[in-house]
């Protein structure tokens, strides 16, 4: 067993946006508690088959041994898992709007994040394109945000990792990755876009009374409080009506 598994906690939610059913949530989660690797994908909306991208995705990168972070290993990763998706796409008889559509190629935000240990010291690295986040604390302090610094940085229009090969080099040149060191009483939280946006601005204007409930309902693993909880960021218009995925991995 790797003795992280004996020093941190670990708690997911995934809930698709108002008006989906779960079915529809295209917004993935992936966890290899032994290996220690996480990782989330947000499915772009508008392309074709995007919720099975996304979790082909975060799937295949916590299953790998050790997780791909150079782009020597993540490029052939993706291509491979895009050469499979058309593949599978091309193997059905799609109506002639979805096959046309089929061709443009889904796309998908992701972020992917490892803990190991290294000599005496307790390492994390983080990899991504788009616009999930990964945010590092302790306590209320936000030790590093990435890749997105501020909530003002998200767009409609950010950079996607695609599933067709003929788009995949410039979109791969641009894979960010970063690293760090961490220790006991951290967290790592692993979000998609629009729950991004809202801790972050909520951190940024001081409202952390928010932030306590949310993590109080996140540590207890309250699904029903935590759907409960975006129903009314969403009703009162605080955050975007969006798929929601999000991980907590606390070092205790």
């Amino acid at each position: 067993m790797n003795r992280l598994q004996n020093e941190i906690r670990i708690h997911k939610f995934l809930t698709p946006k108002k008006g989906a059913n779960a079915g529809e949530c295209e917004d993935a989660i992936a966890i290899d508690d032994v290996g220690m690797a996480f990782a989330v994908a947000d499915g772009a909306t508008e392309a074709f088959d995007a919720k099975r991208w996304a979790r082909l995705l975060v799937r295949a990168w916590v299953r790998i041994k050790p997780p791909a972070f150079e782009l020597q290993e993540f490029g052939p990763l993706v291509r491979d898992l895009g050469i499979r998706l058309h593949r599978k796409w091309a193997r059905r008889k799609l109506p002639w709007y979805a096959e046309e559509k089929s061709q443009e190629g889904s796309f998908a935000a992701f972020v992917g994040f490892h803990l190991h240990v290294e000599g005496n010291d307790l390492r994390w690295r983080a990899i991504a394109l788009g616009d999930c986040c990964l945010i590092h604390r302790r306590g209320t302090m936000l030790c590093d945000t990435f890749p997105i610094a501020r909530s003002q940085e998200f767009s409609n229009n950010p950079i996607l990792l695609p599933s067709s090969a003929s788009k995949q080099n410039q979109a791969l040149e641009l894979v960010r990755r970063a690293e760090g060191s961490t220790s006991s009483g951290h967290d790592f939280l692993l979000f998609s876009d629009a729950v991004a946006c809202w801790f972050l601005k909520q951190t940024e204007d001081g409202d952390f009374e928010p932030l306590r409930l949310f993590d109080r309902l996140i540590e207890s693993d309250d699904i029903g409080g935590l759907i409960g909880f975006f129903e009314e960021l969403r009703a009162t218009r605080k955050i975007r009506n969006d798929d929601v995925a999000v991980m907590n991995i606390r070092i205790i």
